[in-house]
């Protein structure tokens, strides 16, 4: 009964690992090709909310001005270059501007 025991252990073991490792590179993988596409943020600022609560929200934002007045072009730009950016491990994150349409 003790040798069944150690196998069941070892077998579950190899199991776990193997999930685990499935998700690890699934989630790397899925990571990279989101991460092609901007992470779909253009579909989540149109149809998903985003735009809504920046015009709500970016207002009120006392650190920042003028973010709530940017055309959804310009957050699409400054998305990409944030991902690109975080890809860099942050370098060129400080760099990043942007403009809204009044020229702020």
């Amino acid at each position: 009964m003790r040798a069944d025991f150690k196998t069941g252990v070892a077998e579950n073991s190899v199991w776990v690992i193997t999930i685990l490792a499935v998700f690890l590179f699934s989630s790397a993988i899925s990571w990279f090709a989101l991460a092609q596409v901007n992470f779909l943020y253009e579909v989540w600022h149109d149809r998903g909310g985003v735009a809504e609560h920046i015009e709500k929200f970016a207002p009120q934002n006392k650190y920042k001005s003028g973010f709530g007045e940017t055309t959804a072009q310009e957050r699409n730009r400054l998305v990409a270059a944030i991902i690109h950016a975080l890809h860099l491990r942050g370098e060129g994150l400080r760099e990043l501007q942007y403009q809204s349409p009044n020229g702020l």
